[in-house]
């Protein structure tokens, strides 16, 4: 078996180094003079690619970082402030900065730095600036005001997403920085036991979601998955009520969903909870057998297939 089965985020190293590289052709591009909006655009999406899929696998200080650089550079992509030579070369060695912090450099000061000097570059002050801790994805006071619409979003990942390592929890808690959501489990698509994959996702999930921030936002947050899953945005002209954080529902009607759908409805605060620690367990399993694997140790290969067993059933 290959690492990158054993270690799902030799699979998010290896897309990253290739996301890295086309932000950077893009900003080689536009300090070259090429500054039209397809080349701000490509760079943007590979900022944002990376980000999510940083979050999603558990590189935390990386997503954070490229957040904070993503909201720098979201000013040039909406035309809010031209490109200028000062935020570019910023960029750049933003980028040289991700990469360090892929290949596990946390040095938080040139970080620190380095918002610092994208923010002067876009025209933010000191004190404007973003800080490194501050939450991905925050709905502003001015959003908050703003006119609310309602969303119904029906997700369902690929088959092989767990297998890979990726958490969709992470997907919701960016959704939930848009907004009030909540979130339904949808379980219309689990086959009879006997044809039951362990390591496979049959699962989806329904959020109501109510947010000032426009369509595209919601977009955005799955666009690292967009092409291997299914995905429907409708937006409803009916206000959603939104539960309490703890509160449990035991139906919904049926017509809000796929034909046939059966739905279980829980706090998506529990979900977060509970989805967040399996996807760390398949984490830890996945390095428990990759360690087992390097040493060629029978009794450690033992105690890891018993893991990847117990994980498997527990998918």
């Amino acid at each position: 078996m290959s690492t990158d089965q054993h270690d799902p985020t030799a699979t998010f190293r290896r897309e990253a180094v290739g996301l890295l590289r086309r932000l950077e052709d893009a900003l080689l591009a536009m300090e070259g003079g090429d500054r039209s909006p397809d080349t701000v655009n490509a760079a943007f999406r590979a900022l944002h690619t990376v980000k999510g899929s940083g979050s999603m696998f558990g590189f935390d200080d990386l997503a954070a970082f490229a957040h904070h650089f993503e909201n720098a550079f979201e000013k040039i992509r909406t035309g809010e402030i031209e490109p200028n030579d000062a935020l570019i070369d910023a960029s750049l060695r933003a980028v040289d900065h991700i990469g360090a912090l892929l290949e596990g450099d946390h040095d938080r000061a040139r970080g620190d730095a380095l918002l610092s000097e994208l923010s002067a570059a876009v025209g933010l002050s000191a004190e404007q600036a973003p800080l490194p801790e501050a939450t991905a994805g925050a709905v502003s006071a001015a959003e908050a005001e703003a006119v609310q619409e309602n969303y119904r979003i029906v997700f369902y990942p690929n088959k092989d997403a767990l297998r890979f390592g990726a958490n969709p929890v992470l997907l919701f808690e960016e959704l939930a920085g848009l907004g009030a959501t909540d979130v339904s489990v949808l379980t219309d698509r689990i086959p009879p036991a006997s044809e039951i994959d362990p390591a496979s996702c049959y699962l989806g999930w329904r959020i109501d979601l109510t947010t000032s921030a426009p369509r595209s936002a919601i977009e955005e947050v799955f666009l690292f998955v967009i092409d291997d899953s299914e995905l429907t945005i409708e937006r409803l002209e009916i206000a959603i009520a939104n539960p309490g954080d703890d509160a449990v529902k035991d139906t919904h009607p049926k017509a809000t969903s796929s034909a046939g759908a059966e739905m279980v409805s829980v706090a998506s605060r529990q979900l977060d909870g509970f989805l967040d620690q399996v996807g760390e367990l398949v984490i830890v399993q996945s390095r428990l057998s990759l360690l087992a694997a390097e040493r060629a140790d029978p009794e450690l290969e033992a105690v890891a297939e018993e893991v990847e067993r117990m994980v498997a059933n527990l998918r």
